[in-house]
């Protein structure tokens, strides 16, 4: 009897008995997005529930995911219907936890049942290993072992969405010069070589039949038929049928471990080889990626930032990493996000995906420049505190440099603009001046009252929610006049656009708050009426709208 007739053979009590003491072990499974999507399609969970815990990580995922099956604990067909799901092939497989449970409960008697005394025990089947999925680990690389792929001599570990031999994920974490992927290859921080080990130990030895003398078959046609019939036990009866079953079973298993060890003891070096010279090319493409992009993402402890390539010197100089709030040096972004970490340690604590900095300089990716190097990037400069492309256009240039954020602007992006005279002097851009100067109103107002408020007594707020738009309209999509398009003044009698706000506020032709946002929204309204059969220019209009109207809410308080 498989796990789901044992579930329908019992009552709704035991049933819930059951779920409620597998909960924890469900909602700990490390992906359950499959799960989650197939109780959806069978309308066990609302979508609406599937998204949320979807849309959660870590910790806040499995407290999402519990709470799920806490609501489920309630409605036993719900609950049978979720084993049903539960036991599908592709979910089994999809997760080692949801194995590891269907595993228990195929051993395991269920809450609230007693096994028949005249029953005989079953005997519960070896775990089909052929079939495990095993999460493996080598240096910084994580992936999935495929135990069926690796019996057939393909490439058996799923790692970023390609699959690699066991020497290729050996290369890919760093550990390839090793050669010893049995040893460096680890599931749960056992070694992989250990584990096949262990379970070629535990898999049934084949029970042989001693050959019969001629001695014993005389003795044996001697005896008494009433002897020969009293030395048989029903264990006897059955111990071959068993052995034959597992022996069967277990032999390619058995096969495919002497494998393994003969691969590492150099019978099939011509094979790891070539597996990992397929590594170094993958290797090698990725280092070529890494030539050619200007920017990497960098992460220490839980610190991330932006490396730009063109502003790296070394440890102390160049400020070339980009943090949401200033640049640093790789030794100040080593402190933000390791405090304790030591100073010489930084090209290794440092990291970009799986690649350390230090690895990056040796392979040139990073160019590291001499203490005595005299280089504008070397040298100290008030500019290497700011951007070098303008936040509105992202262009560069002649930039204005803010002395409280590390933003740019060119004169004419910014919002007022601002005289070409002040290059090089000290200036604050409208966006640290608004966080500066204006803090929200004290008191909570409607939005009624904010829109007859007149645009004189607010015009800080309303130039910093119209930079806010020129920034955030990255592709400057509602920022130049759309009459151009093929029958916009056909289907759209008032234009209205980002620029001519822009000259509207800056001439004052704004006489309350309510006129000014009334031309926003009228932008977001002409996009929705002109683009009905573009999804793509709606979902940016929805998109910006959508951040206008929080930030309008934050900056007056209503």
């Amino acid at each position: 009897m498989d796990s789901l007739e044992h579930l329908r053979s019992l009552t709704e009590e035991q049933q819930q008995c059951l779920f409620r003491s597998k909960k924890t072990e469900i909602a700990a499974i490390s992906n359950p997005f499959l799960l989650l999507s197939d109780l959806k399609d069978n309308n066990v969970i609302p979508e609406k529930k599937c998204k949320e815990v979807q849309s959660l990580s870590g910790k806040e995922q499995v407290k999402g995911l519990y709470t799920l099956l806490s609501c489920l604990e309630k409605s036993p067909v719900k609950i049978l219907l979720f084993w049903k799901t539960l036991l599908k092939d592709h979910i089994r497989k999809s997760s080692p936890e949801l194995q590891a449970l269907q595993l228990c409960l195929e051993k395991s008697e269920f809450p609230g049942t007693r096994r028949n005394s005249t029953q005989a025990p079953q005997v519960p089947k070896p775990p089909p290993i052929t079939e495990l999925v095993m999460l493996v680990t080598c240096g910084s690389r994580e992936g999935q072992l495929h135990m069926s792929k690796l019996m057939k001599g393909e490439d058996c570990i799923l790692t970023e969405t390609r699959w690699v031999s066991c020497s290729g994920f050996e290369v890919l974490g760093g550990k390839g010069k090793a050669k010893k992927w049995r040893s460096s290859i680890q599931v749960k921080n056992i070694p992989l070589g250990q584990l096949f080990q262990e379970l070629t130990e535990q898999s049934p030895k084949p029970t042989h039949s001693k050959r019969r003398t001629s001695h014993s078959h005389s003795q044996r046609a001697a005896s008494p038929p009433a002897k020969r019939r009293a030395t048989k036990s029903p264990a006897d009866k059955g111990s071959p049928q068993t052995s034959s079953a597992s022996e069967c079973e277990m032999k390619p298993v058995c096969q495919s471990m002497k494998q393994w060890s003969s691969r590492e003891e150099g019978e099939a070096e011509g094979d790891v080889e070539s597996s990992e010279e397929s590594a170094a090319d993958e290797e090698g493409a990725e280092r070529k990626a890494l030539q050619t992009c200007k920017i990497l993402l960098v992460k220490c402890g839980c610190v991330e930032g932006k490396l730009y390539k063109s502003r790296f010197a070394n440890e102390i100089r160049g400020k070339c990493i980009r943090t949401p709030q200033r640049w640093c040096t790789p030794l100040d972004f080593l402190r933000e996000g390791r405090l304790r970490a030591d100073d010489q340690s930084w090209g290794h604590c440092i990291v970009h995906g799986h690649w350390t900095l230090n690895r990056l300089i040796r392979m040139r990716v990073l160019e590291m420049h001499s203490e005595d190097c005299m280089c504008f990037i070397c040298i100290p400069s008030s500019h290497m505190n700011n951007d070098d492309e303008c936040l509105p256009c992202g262009q560069g240039g002649e930039l204005l440099h803010c002395d409280m954020c590390p933003h740019s602007f060119h004169t004419d992006c910014h919002i007022p603009p601002v005289s070409k005279e002040r290059l090089g002097a000290r200036w604050i851009c409208t966006l640290c001046e608004h966080s500066k100067i204006q803090r929200p109103l004290h008191v909570t107002h409607h939005t009624s009252e904010v829109l007859l408020c007149r645009t004189k007594e607010h015009l800080l707020r309303c130039q910093y929610l119209l930079l806010r738009l020129y920034c955030e309209d990255k592709n400057n999509t509602f920022i130049n006049n759309p009459r151009h398009l093929e029958r916009y003044c056909s289907v759209i009698s008032r234009p209205m656009w980002l620029a001519q706000m822009r000259e509207n506020l800056l001439r004052n032709r704004y006489q309350t708050v309510g006129q000014f946002v009334g031309d926003v929204r009228l932008i977001f309204k002409n996009c929705t009426k002109y683009n009905k059969s573009d999804k793509r220019f709606l979902a940016l209009g929805k998109q910006l709208k959508e951040f206008f109207e929080k930030e309008f809410s934050s900056v007056f308080g209503t």
